[in-house]
């Protein structure tokens, strides 16, 4: 995220690179309210490393599309590491 962009998260805002802990109640709300900055950063060119259940992986994939991003070609790219957990 650039110095002169800003980003809200639930009431805060931030500017420039900041540390972020979260908690969420459920996987959708965990989702939706990360994907603003899985998108901006991965259209921004940083790497990502996603870690995700193993089992979850098509809902994964399913979820990356719905917002605009193909994660397939990001991997493949290496901008994109996708973990599975449990391995």
């Amino acid at each position: 995220m650039s110095a002169s962009s800003s980003k809200r998260f639930a009431e805060a805002v931030f500017n420039g690179a900041h540390p972020l802990c979260a908690f969420f109640h459920n996987k959708d709300e965990a989702f939706r309210r990360l994907s603003p900055f899985i998108l901006d950063g991965l259209i921004a060119g940083e790497k990502a490393i996603h870690v995700i259940n193993v089992n979850l992986r098509e809902a994964y994939r399913r979820r990356m599309t719905e917002i605009g991003v193909d994660a397939e070609a990001a991997v493949r790219s290496g901008q994109l590491e996708v973990i599975s957990w449990p391995v």
